[in-house]
């Protein structure tokens, strides 16, 4: 059984062509099969979108001109009570 980020990823993967054509050399966020923002780096992409999303619910990935996006980035926060 795939999970979201699974599935996500497959979107991605399937799509990356068109998504580099549409919107160049970014980091994009994805759920539920489409982007909801683009960023300059990795660490703007999450930071921003889990303002709004759950993390574990979203990916944000590298779209590069030589098509070598292919690294799943999967996020977590973890809190410390130190």
């Amino acid at each position: 059984m795939m999970t979201t980020v699974d599935k996500e990823y497959k979107w991605f993967a399937d799509n990356v062509e068109t998504l580099y054509n549409k919107y160049g050399d970014v980091y994009v966020a994805i759920k539920n099969h489409k982007v909801i923002g683009k960023y300059k780096t990795y660490a703007e992409g999450v930071l921003k979108t889990q303002k709004k999303e759950k993390i574990g619910t979203f990916i944000v990935q590298r779209l590069s001109p030589d098509g070598t996006a292919d690294n799943v980035y999967i996020s977590s926060l973890v809190k410390y009570n130190g």
